[in-house]
């Protein structure tokens, strides 16, 4: 059975999501910089995990507008959420 991918609702929750734990990490990696060595492992593998979601995003944004092509907006994945 093939797998139709995530409804657009979905897509917008985890655009979200995705935006919230990129700032929380983006914080995290911010406090752990100040105390620890730029090369120390803490501070790479909370880069490693920046990196991911950013990746994740792109695959995802990519996705939405391959499923919904007329609906499907820059900012499900991108807009600035403050």
């Amino acid at each position: 059975m093939k797998k139709l991918g995530l409804k657009l609702g979905e897509h917008e929750y985890f655009g979200k999501l995705l935006w919230s734990l990129l700032r929380e990490s983006q914080s995290i990696f911010q406090e752990l910089s100040k105390s620890y060595p730029t090369r120390s492992k803490h501070v790479r593998l909370c880069g490693k995990v920046i990196e991911a979601i950013n990746n994740l995003r792109c695959e995802l944004d990519s996705a939405v507008f391959k499923e919904y092509p007329k609906e499907a907006t820059p900012g499900i994945y991108y807009l600035k959420r403050d």
